[in-house]
């Protein structure tokens, strides 16, 4: 359904780096909301709950968080299709909740 080119953190970056991942993985999670409502995708509430339940973690995580300078921006990682965007996205979720 949804055909869109998304920045996808690798899933092997530095553990420094994760706080930066993650946000660059549910940034992306407001563009497929986006395109989840026009196209009306049976899963746009999902969608909607994985990205606030993200963005709610990370504003609590933010105060002890330090962000390393060889972190990448968001638009630096090479964007991939939505299959590819998922398959990373649960490889870092799967990381983070070990």
């Amino acid at each position: 359904d949804i055909d869109v080119s998304l920045y996808t953190a690798n899933t092997d970056e530095d553990v420094k780096c994760q706080e930066p991942v993650m946000r660059c993985f549910f940034l992306e999670t407001k563009v497929i909301l986006q395109e989840c409502l026009i196209k009306n995708c049976s899963k746009t509430q999902d969608v909607l709950n994985i990205w606030k339940n993200g963005n709610a973690s990370l504003e609590n995580n933010k105060s002890n968080s330090t962000r390393s300078a060889k972190c990448k921006e968001c638009e630096e990682y090479e964007e991939k299709n939505f299959t590819e965007f998922i398959q990373s996205f649960v490889k870092v979720i799967q990381r983070e909740c070990k």
